[in-house]
């Protein structure tokens, strides 16, 4: 299934990428997600 949407954020991008990428209180801020358990913590890795 793939689905598709649009909607237009009145802020700047690096505060919506910041919020969508919060996975750990998403729940909080995506009223479709009820709760949310984390398995593993990625280890965060740089770019060279």
């Amino acid at each position: 299934m793939h689905t598709k949407t649009q909607i237009t954020v009145n802020s700047n991008i690096e505060d919506v990428w910041q919020t969508i990428t919060d996975i750990e209180h998403s729940s909080e801020v995506i009223s479709s997600i009820n709760s949310i358990e984390i398995l593993k913590k990625a280890t965060p890795t740089k770019l060279v």
